[in-house]
């Protein structure tokens, strides 16, 4: 993209500077559309393939969010199924103070802390003294049944983000932008760039720049108005 609007900058500049005079100077002001016309066919390309470079970025940025958000609610469930599983109950069944910790684990989630579990047994005290209700000995519980059981939820989700079977929809539906969306993605056929697949970006790239000089994406883009009352848009 910095490539490009370099390429736009240098198109702009002037080209009066390079006038050549003619007959003897009789005539030193010359026509310079032919180069004018060239050069601005030239910019135009240049600015579909921003454009084009620029849709397909933001298709891929509004499924990685989509599949984040996946992640990360299939997270929260096995953290809240496997803390129920040991961290409620004691070695004799009952109840245990660790059993607390639940909802500080599913907001630390969203923070990415990794310290509650840590943080709660150091407020224990004088209870950490007592198997029956040190929450110390139960980190090593939580982390093994985690680890055992989160790689597999993960896998299982994010397989049904690529299947086209989420747990969560993609918001991107809800939007007004959507239409771009869908055209780039169902229409011309772009997918989701991930390591695993031996297409290139510059082959997604083609495609929406072929559509664009086919004029295909001007309906998707009035669609995307269609709802426009024509007031002034708010800035974010």
């Amino acid at each position: 993209m910095a490539s490009y609007c370099s390429e736009l900058q240098f198109l702009a500049n002037p080209v009066t500077n390079h006038v050549q005079s003619a007959e003897q100077h009789n005539q030193d002001v010359n026509s310079l559309g032919l180069i004018s016309s060239g050069k601005t066919a030239e910019a135009v390309d240049i600015l579909k393939l921003m454009s084009s470079t620029y849709l397909v970025a933001l298709c891929q940025a509004i499924d990685l969010r989509h599949l984040e958000e996946n992640l990360k609610s299939t997270v929260k469930k096995t953290v809240s199924y496997v803390a129920k599983k040991t961290l409620t109950t004691g070695a004799n069944g009952e109840l245990h103070p660790s059993r607390f910790c639940e909802k500080d684990l599913l907001k630390a989630v969203d923070r990415e802390n990794v310290q509650v579990l840590v943080d709660s047994a150091l407020k224990n005290g004088e209870n950490e003294k007592n198997a029956n209700t040190s929450i110390f000995q139960k980190i090593v519980a939580f982390e093994e049944e985690l680890k055992s059981l989160l790689p597999k939820e993960v896998e299982s989700s994010r397989a049904g983000v690529e299947s086209g079977s989420p747990s969560i929809p993609n918001r991107i539906k809800e939007r007004t932008s959507y239409p771009l969306y869908k055209f780039a993605r169902e229409e011309l056929g772009t997918g989701l760039l991930t390591g695993e697949k031996v297409r290139s970006p510059g082959e997604e790239f083609d495609k929406v720049f072929t559509a664009m000089c086919e004029g295909k994406i001007i309906d998707h883009l009035l669609d995307c108005l269609s709802g426009w009352n024509g007031a002034p848009l708010p800035i974010c």
